[in-house]
């Protein structure tokens, strides 16, 4: 049976700074190694067009995202020093809406921020 989504969702999209191109996709590689070793990460994907970065992020609740950022808090600082944020996107329970928005505002980050209200998940 298929559980309600409360899941949260981040969606960012980034231009990749001249000549960083093997830099970003090395460091996203340690960070997708450390993220599969987290049990409340569900999804974290990349996706590239050109010069541009996509990176498709679920997480079960808040409490999985923060573990997230803790684990990759030591090489957040190099990896947004490569990358022009373009677009932000969060999805999460209405519940946590306002804890995302001071995360996102925390790391100097604008979000479009949807609050979920129905659908499912696996």
């Amino acid at each position: 049976m298929k559980r309600l989504d409360g899941c949260i969702s981040v969606y960012p999209a980034f231009q990749i700074k001249p000549g960083r191109e093997q830099d970003i996709r090395a460091l996203l590689r340690v960070i997708i190694e450390r993220a599969e070793s987290e049990p409340g990460t569900e999804i974290f994907s990349m996706a590239y067009m050109g010069d541009k970065l996509f990176l498709r992020e679920s997480y079960t609740d808040i409490e999985g995202f923060k573990a997230h950022l803790q684990s990759v808090d030591d090489i957040i600082g190099d990896f947004f020093s490569m990358l022009t944020l373009e677009s932000l996107y969060v999805i999460a329970p209405a519940s946590a809406i306002d804890e995302m928005k001071a995360l996102m505002n925390s790391m100097n980050m604008q979000a479009g921020l949807y609050a979920l209200e129905g659908g499912f998940a696996r």
